[in-house]
């Protein structure tokens, strides 16, 4: 094998390590934004005043770097759904899911278009 051929070969594979690796991190995040939606209809956050507490919503810079585990992608869903309009925040950060008068779609419907 020549020594062109074997950098166009290192070149695709290393194409193709890059693309798995990010269909991986595109379905994980998926994975999060259903389950985010799902415990927030199971709390039954559906406007401002029933808004619920996200112990996952919140972490800091020291927990992360101490704990050695999967990565939790559910905060980084969090701010996804907040950006998109599917979830909403109020003032003493708390998540209630919001309800698309406009558009018709449920946010289970929206989420397929985040991604």
């Amino acid at each position: 094998m020549s020594q062109t051929s074997q950098i166009i070969l290192s070149l695709l594979v290393l194409i193709g390590f890059y693309y798995l690796a990010k269909k991986i991190y595109d379905w994980r995040i998926k994975r999060a934004l259903f389950m985010v939606i799902e415990d927030l209809r199971q709390k039954g956050a559906f406007d401002p005043n029933s808004a619920v507490d996200l112990p996952y919503a919140k972490t800091s810079i020291a927990k992360t770097i101490l704990q050695f585990k999967m990565r939790d992608f559910r905060p980084k869903a969090i701010e996804q759904l907040i950006i998109q309009h599917i979830v909403g925040m109020t003032e003493i950060g708390r998540y209630y899911l919001k309800k698309e008068k406009t558009m018709g779609k449920s946010p289970v419907d929206k989420v397929g278009d985040i991604l």
